[in-house]
């Protein structure tokens, strides 16, 4: 319950408690007004008390919450607790002032030193949510205690949730449940929700699905949100009553009645799957869409799963992603595995391995089977891009801020820099120290192939494979060909199907490689640089470019432009400067 919602309930019990004569009051209702008045303004802290209580409520006078501070502050100067507690609670609510806690905390505190039990029960919410002072479960144990054993029913419901969650005390469920007892035989709601919880689960008491709906019903029929919604789910799961799917979407339609989040859902869910309502895609949207944009984890990974199969919605991949996102920054498996599969395939989203594996490992710890696509992404990721992503996974924080078990907070910072550091110097020695062996192969072969421009008449290259009807015959031919090839000799020319054939096998060694030891990933990297330089020059020879531009590969872009122009554009008919036509039938034989 909010802390404004109690303000109509705290005057009542100030009232009631007596903690002034009413009766000295009671010669009609203008006397009562001018007589409280007069003896206000003479400085009887109970008539200001009275005074102030009225204009909050508007009983008898125009409500104005000015008036009501300046009456109540009047009775909290001179000591009265229950004028102290109220000052606190407009402050609080922001009636007629701006919102403060902090002022709010002090008048609370104020009343609780008196032993209020209101006041110390405020404290300890107070000290629970960090409003006013910095957040600390155990003082808000403390002040909780205290009111709790002077009877508030608020306050046994809030000790015993502190008992039950393990919030600055050791968790104890039948501690819990002594607590939500006490709170639950008063008439407190939310008491005897978290009661019915208890029995449902058989958290501190045997299980017990009959005394979990009994309570649920009690608090249900006070109009408790959280209690309606469990009851339903109750009759729709069949526990503790007979399955019913009707009197569960009866007691959903009075949870959302309050706007109630989870109840929101279940309807959407029935309406999904055609349970006490007849299958209606477009309302379970509808309600899905509902719940989600009150932040129901569950309903946004619904809603995107429909966006993305076009089910009462038209298929919209952007919408699936973005409501997958939300589920899955809030924790949700499913929503997850959704998000890496989106970021996979590059649908709703632009492809980003990284991001997918990224959003696979968090699914994965949360128990997902994620054994198939994790395989096709380590095939599309180096080793170093592997290591980026798991970083990027333990930095990974849920939406409410808390970090995954196995992030080292502290730690993580003060490595990652050098790790960087580290793997930029060990990719920057591998590739100078492939060039450097590119430079050393090209020597050696200067000096070895004097200075003919023709590939020796033995290892001429087969350039036209034959006709093959089966594919594993293909593959056979086409490795036969590879490697009949004069490998690290930059002289003479290719012709574009040999060319292909040559950096397919190097980038299928490549990946192999990888795939079989990760950490290899650099050193592989600097192979296929090297491995790629003889028949990408050889290449360029064939459409009549000087092999220099080879080093024009390393340029983005450019790269991408030389390499369509090497697997597409024709070679020079005849010879050229850097050779015999590769497709000559002189050259054929």
């Amino acid at each position: 319950m909010k802390l404004t919602q109690i303000l109509p309930l705290l005057i009542v019990s100030c009232v009631s408690a007596g903690l002034f004569s009413v009766n000295r009051f009671a010669n009609g209702a203008t006397a009562d007004v001018n007589d409280i008045l007069k003896s206000a303004q003479n400085g009887d802290p109970n008539a200001q008390v009275y005074l102030g209580l009225m204009y909050g409520t508007g009983d008898g006078v125009t409500q104005d919450y000015k008036e009501s501070l300046k009456w109540l502050t009047k009775a909290a100067e001179q000591g009265i607790a229950a004028a102290q507690f109220n000052v606190g609670l407009i402050y609080t609510s922001g009636y007629g002032v701006p919102q403060d806690y902090r002022e709010a905390i002090k008048w609370f505190r104020k009343a609780a030193e008196q032993g209020y039990a209101e006041a110390q029960n405020n404290i300890g919410v107070f000290y629970y949510k960090g409003l006013g002072v910095d957040q600390d479960y155990k003082q808000a144990v403390y002040w909780t205690r205290k009111a709790a054993e002077q009877g508030s029913a608020m306050a046994q419901n809030n000790l015993g949730a502190r008992y039950y969650h393990g919030q600055g005390i050791e968790q104890d469920y039948k501690q819990a449940i002594y607590w939500f007892r006490k709170s639950a035989e008063q008439g407190f709601a939310e008491a005897q929700h978290y009661l019915g919880l208890c029995f449902e689960k058989g958290r501190g008491i045997e299980q017990d699905l009959a005394q979990a709906v009994y309570w649920y019903r009690k608090a249900a029929e006070q109009g408790y949100a959280n209690a309606q919604t469990s009851i339903g789910a109750c009759y729709f799961d069949g526990k503790g009553v007979e399955k019913d799917y009707k009197k569960a979407m009866y007691w959903f339609r009075k949870a959302d009645e309050q706007n109630d989040a989870e109840s929101q859902f279940n309807i959407g869910l029935c309406y999904y799957n055609g349970q006490g309502v007849e299958k209606n895609y477009e309302q379970a949207v509808y309600w899905f869409s509902k719940a989600a944009e009150r932040g129901n984890a569950d309903a946004q990974c619904n809603l995107g799963t429909c966006y993305a199969s076009g089910q009462g919605v038209a298929k919209d991949y952007k919408k699936a992603v973005y409501w997958c996102r939300k589920a899955a920054e809030q924790g949700i498996t499913t929503a997850q595995y959704n998000l890496s599969c989106a970021y996979y395939y590059g649908q709703g989203v632009t492809a980003d391995y990284l991001e997918a594996y990224k959003w696979l490992m968090l699914a994965e710890k949360n128990g997902k089977d994620v054994s198939k696509l994790k395989i096709l992404l380590q095939d599309k990721l180096s080793s170093d891009e592997i290591k980026e992503s798991q970083k990027r996974t333990r930095e990974f924080k849920l939406n409410n801020g808390s970090y995954l078990e196995n992030l080292a907070e502290g730690r993580e910072n003060s490595t990652k820099d050098f790790s960087s550091l580290k793997s930029w110097i060990i990719g920057l020695v591998a590739f100078l120290g492939g060039i450097l062996a590119t430079f050393l192969i090209i020597i050696v072969v200067k000096k070895s192939s004097g200075k003919s421009n023709n590939f020796p008449e033995a290892l001429q290259p087969d350039v036209q494979p034959k006709a093959v009807s089966s594919s594993s015959q293909m593959g056979t031919m086409r490795n036969q060909h590879i490697a009949q090839h004069s490998f690290f000799s930059f002289k003479g020319r290719l012709n574009r199907a040999k060319y292909f054939w040559t950096i397919l096998v190097i980038g299928i060694v490549g990946i192999s490689v990888i795939t079989i030891w990760p950490s290899a990933g650099t050193a592989t990297s600097a192979f296929v640089a090297i491995a790629v330089a003889e028949p990408v020059v050889k290449r360029l020879h064939d459409i009549n470019k000087p092999g220099a531009y080879y080093w024009l590969t390393y340029i983005p872009i450019v790269n991408l432009i030389i390499g369509i122009m090497l697997l597409f554009k024709k070679g020079t008919v005849g010879t050229n400067q850097y050779g015999g036509d590769p497709l000559s039938k002189n050259n054929e034989k």
